[in-house]
């Protein structure tokens, strides 16, 4: 169970740190717009 744990909690920081920079890329290239809120 702990290696589970860990797994997740390495999957959660790389998601943390990947998905804006993505986003950041995506927007700068124009294949997506920005969400208005």
């Amino acid at each position: 169970m702990n290696k589970l744990v860990e797994t997740y909690c390495d999957v959660d920081d790389f998601s943390k740190l990947f998905f804006p920079s993505w986003q950041r890329i995506l927007l700068e290239n124009g294949e997506i717009k920005r969400r208005r809120a």
